[in-house]
């Protein structure tokens, strides 16, 4: 029996080549302690969308200490077994299924991995019928940080970035960064967000959903460069467009934050906080910090040392963060002096000011080092920063060669974790957003193996279609329309 289009595939699977057929109406019980109720609700919608819009799901919360929860026609209980060494187990059998876990989020992934095996045989009124195959799952993940930087730009639709959180959490990633491109609505100061920024209920569905899937939402305001919170390329200012009576916060070119200013500093807190208080629970907040061109050029500058007042901001924000429980993830480009590094992205300064911001900087903070087209095996500039004693996280974009030389460096030197990036391609690049998943779950010996080809986007197709049913064509797919990604 073959079992294509499993994405990511589980690490161990034993089959009997025979299936389970069941009808329309099925009982889940889980234990309360690792379910919530609105979790337990968008679980019995997935389940609906999964079964071609027939199947019902009723769940029922009970009280017990077993980490199991079975699936079946009647209200059984699970038995006294435990998933082990494994991320989860999932047994399947003539008349259940059972799941097996550790807590919130690895119940959330066996759930999942159930959904995707589930097919509809028939939707015929009384007469409906679906399968799932018959035997063991067995899986973990070869990377525990599994990262999602997900952008949020004023054309993406709220629609569309709900179903891209669904189906992150569908397929297994731990932490998504959201980061808001003038869409997040503050109230410090409503310039920094336009006019059609996300509302707060939103932003709470998105975060609501991202943790039913045991998936931590991870803000990001970017204080250091990219202060526009648009791309460069295109000339647009978020908030400068809107009010330009703000210029003070910005160096002249407006690419920059003004860091000479003390009142960069206050705003930029008020604004993180609004942020934390939106998007829910958790332990990390990107702060940015990649790609400051001309850092300084300004005369707020003159006679004053630049670097210090850079290496004092960030780690006073990463101080304001762990005063809110919050570890900082940071991009790395500039601490990585740009002709050190021989075919890697480093946008540093000098040898000398990198060695200084190294040195001066909270080592508590998490790099990130994106690297989207290095072709050296080593990495060496993961291993840089790790032996500068920092926790570091590797970063690849959309070349799979270089996705592959990220991910076998994570495993080899243990890094704290792996990051997919997708950006504005993930309009016309899609298969970016399930291959980050599919690389730190599946490990580079499997992932390698991997065909992202046509019949994986028409599997990831299907994934993103039942996360969620939608009514305008508009909101269907990936892009607005059938003719033009934006």
């Amino acid at each position: 029996m073959k079992f294509s289009g499993i994405y990511p595939e589980p690490e161990h699977m034993e089959m009997t080549g025979k299936e389970w057929v069941f009808s329309r109406n099925m009982i889940l019980n889980v234990p309360a302690k690792y379910s919530d109720c609105k979790q337990m609700k968008l679980f019995a919608e997935l389940y609906a969308n999964f079964t071609g819009g027939t199947g019902k799901l009723k769940i029922n919360r009970i009280v017990t200490d077993v980490p199991a929860a079975v699936l079946s026609a009647d209200c059984r209980l699970p038995d006294s077994v435990t998933a082990g060494e494994w991320e989860y187990t999932i047994r399947i059998e003539n008349e259940k299924a059972e799941l097996s876990f550790h807590d919130k989020p690895s119940f959330a992934h066996a759930f999942s991995t159930l959904l995707k095996f589930l097919q509809v045989r028939s939707t015929k009124r009384g007469k409906e019928a679906f399968t799932l195959p018959i035997g063991r799952i067995e899986d973990i993940p070869a990377i525990r940080f599994r990262g999602l930087h997900l952008c949020v730009f004023p054309e993406s639709g709220f629609i569309r970035t709900r179903k891209f959180v669904r189906l992150a959490g569908l397929l297994g990633y731990s932490h998504i960064v959201l980061e808001f491109w003038g869409m997040f609505p503050y109230k410090t100061n409503k310039a920094f967000g336009r006019k059609n920024a996300y509302s707060p209920r939103w932003i709470r569905q998105l975060t609501q959903d991202a943790a039913a899937f045991g998936t931590e939402i991870i803000p990001m305001l970017n204080i250091y460069g990219h202060a526009s919170q648009c791309r460069i390329k295109n000339g647009k200012h978020a908030v400068l467009e809107q009010n330009p009576r703000l210029a003070p916060y910005f160096e002249t070119n407006g690419w920059n934050w003004n860091l000479a200013n003390p009142d960069t500093e206050v705003l930029q807190k008020k604004l993180i906080v609004e942020l934390l208080d939106a998007c829910g629970e958790g332990r990390y907040f990107a702060i940015g910090c990649d790609e400051a061109y001309n850092y300084a050029a300004d005369r707020a500058y003159a006679g004053k040392d630049e670097t210090q007042i850079l290496i004092d901001h960030i780690n006073a924000i990463a101080r304001f963060l762990k005063s809110e429980g919050r570890t900082p993830i940071m991009w790395a480009d500039m601490l990585l002096g740009r002709d050190c590094f021989t075919g890697c992205t480093a946008n540093g300064a000098s040898r000398e000011i990198c060695e200084r911001l190294l040195s001066g900087l909270d080592k508590n903070i998490i790099l990130a080092d994106w690297q989207y087209w290095t072709k050296d095996e080593s990495l060496p500039t993961s291993r840089f920063l790790s032996e500068k004693g920092f926790r570091v996280i590797t970063v690849p974009y959309d070349d799979r060669e270089t996705s592959m030389i990220c991910l076998k460096n994570t495993e080899k030197y243990h890094y704290f974790g792996f990051m997919q990036t997708t950006w504005h391609t993930i309009y016309s690049d899609f298969y970016l957003l399930p291959a980050g998943a599919i690389y730190a779950w599946n490990g580079s010996r499997k992932a390698s193996e991997t065909d992202f080809d046509d019949g994986m986007r028409a599997q990831i197709a299907r994934y993103l279609r039942c996360t969620m049913r939608v009514k305008r064509y508009e909101d269907e797919g990936i892009a607005a329309r059938e003719l033009e990604c934006f």
